[in-house]
C-alpha cells in the first residue's frame, strides 16, 4: 500500500512532454514519450511498441536539451530535403505534362485517306 502511495505521488507530480515521437512506421511502430520527474529532476524517455515498454532512459536537463536541439536540427534538414524532392518532382511533372501537350498524338489517318490505296492481303 505504501508503495502505491509513493508511486502515485511521483506519477501525480510528473509532467508529460506532449511531443510523442514515432520512430518507425507501420505495425511495429515505436513511440517515444518524454516525462519530466521533478522529484528526480530528470527527464525520463520511455520507448514503447504496441503498448509494451521497451526501454527507459534518464536524462539531466542539459542532456535533454542537447538531445532536443539535435532532434530539431535533424527534423529541419529532413523537412528541407523533402521540400527539395517535392519541388523537383513537381518540376519534372510539369515538364512531362508540357511535353505531352506540346505534341499531342496525331489522329490515325488511313493510307486511303492520304491517296494511297491499301493493299489487300
Amino acid at each position: 500500500m505504501l508503495l502505491l502511495l509513493l508511486l502515485g505521488s511521483q506519477a501525480a507530480t510528473a509532467q508529460v512532454d506532449t511531443n510523442h515521437h514515432h520512430l518507425m512506421g507501420g505495425e511495429g511502430q515505436v513511440e517515444e514519450e518524454t516525462v519530466y520527474d521533478p522529484d528526480l529532476q530528470q527527464y525520463i524517455v520511455i520507448r514503447r511498441a504496441g503498448g509494451a515498454e521497451l526501454s527507459r532512459q534518464y536524462l539531466s536537463e542539459k542532456e535533454y536539451r542537447t538531445r532536443q536541439s539535435a532532434r530539431e536540427i535533424m527534423d529541419y534538414w529532413k523537412k528541407k530535403e523533402k521540400e527539395k524532392r517535392d519541388k523537383e518532382e513537381k518540376k519534372e511533372k510539369e515538364k512531362k505534362d508540357k511535353e505531352e501537350n506540346q505534341f499531342p498524338n496525331p489522329p490515325k489517318i488511313s493510307p486511303a485517306a492520304m491517296g494511297h490505296p491499301s493493299r489487300p492481303r
